[in-house]
């Protein structure tokens, strides 16, 4: 929590100096299925665009919800900062369309030859023991080395 905390105040200084400001915020327990009283408030105050720290399946389930209630991104597009390519693929088409995600690394990207993903040590044990077919994340690279 301690985390979400900090980056919604790094969010709200940036938009300040920018002139805009931070309409609200919503936190939730990982793996929480019901975002209706989020997704309401949002249709009432109509933002210009929404910032999404969830992680795994409840940034999925976000969406998908976002998407029922026919919060789309043409009017209300949502940043994702948390969701990893296996998030993005159970999103396959048009639920992503118009929406933007930040990711140091995507690994079906980054794991061509040449990438520093595909070519780190822990790239090649993880794969050798788990599997070419296994994702390899930034973020478990990170964990590996920290």
């Amino acid at each position: 929590m301690i985390f979400l905390k900090v980056i919604e105040a790094i969010i709200e200084a940036n938009l300040n100096r920018i002139g805009w400001n931070l309409g609200g915020t919503y936190f939730s327990p990982v793996g929480e299925v019901d975002y209706s009283a989020a997704i309401k408030k949002i249709k009432k105050a109509r933002p210009q665009i929404i910032l999404n720290a969830l992680v795994g399946d409840s940034g999925v389930t976000f969406i998908q919800q976002l998407h029922r209630a026919k919060v789309l991104p043409n009017k209300s597009p949502t940043l994702s900062f948390a969701l990893g390519e296996s998030e993005l693929m159970s999103l396959r088409g048009e639920a992503m369309s118009g929406h933007l995600v930040t990711r140091a690394l995507l690994p079906s990207l980054a794991g061509k030859k040449g990438s520093a993903l595909a070519d780190s040590t822990f790239s090649r044990r993880f794969r050798s023991k788990y599997g070419t077919h296994r994702m390899v994340s930034d973020t478990m690279q990170s964990a590996y080395y920290s």
